[in-house]
């Protein structure tokens, strides 16, 4: 990134923290601005983006009524920041609140919407990311079940089932390894 768009992108950011009282496309801007500083943060690893992204979308959600069609997005982008967060730093203040905005998302999106497969499969996968850390056996359980759930809204041939299926095999697998079920096992593999 060119230091203009550098210095361009840092303005926006403190433009949009100085907007006050909050004005009517204000979450969708600081939805922007975060989507914005994510990127910036995958593209050089420059961990203050990846605060700013924090913070920027985590107005955003805060700034989102309550059945907004724009609230799951908002949500499933802020515990996508979080996730990437704890898998680089391991703090579990990040995975808490990663699950907690999946959480909050896989709640906000219709079954019939086409991202809720998308949520399902990040929320299974930060519930497993929370049972490594923390070993909560429910985290696991719940990780099967939300993986489990996204499977049976999937269609034939969709181009998510693999990665969903995938990601039961690892959830089915932290199980055999906690459990030692040779079901659990046969299923994994089943899976993969």
């Amino acid at each position: 990134m060119s230091d203009p768009d550098r210095h361009a992108l840092d303005a926006g950011s403190q433009v949009l923290q100085l907007a006050a009282p909050p004005f009517p496309e204000q979450a969708q801007q600081l939805f922007d601005q975060g989507a914005r500083q994510y990127a910036r943060f995958t593209q050089e690893g420059d961990f203050e983006s990846l605060s700013t992204a924090v913070a920027a979308l985590q107005r955003a959600v805060e700034l989102t009524p309550d059945g907004d069609p724009s609230q799951g997005q908002r949500l499933n982008q802020l515990g996508t920041v979080m996730l990437e967060g704890f898998r680089r730093t391991g703090a579990l203040d990040d995975i808490e609140r990663a699950v907690l905005a999946f959480c909050c998302a896989v709640q906000a999106i219709p079954n019939d919407n086409s991202n809720k497969l998308t949520v399902l499969n990040n929320y299974g996968i930060s519930l497993l990311k929370r049972f490594e850390r923390s070993g909560s056996i429910e985290d696991l359980e719940s990780s099967i079940c939300t993986q489990q759930q996204a499977l049976k809204l999937i269609p034939d041939g969709h181009p998510q089932s693999p990665a969903i299926l995938c990601n039961l095999g690892s959830s089915l697998l932290a199980r055999f390894e906690h459990a030692r079920n040779p079901k659990d096992l046969e299923r994994a593999i089943s899976a993969y």
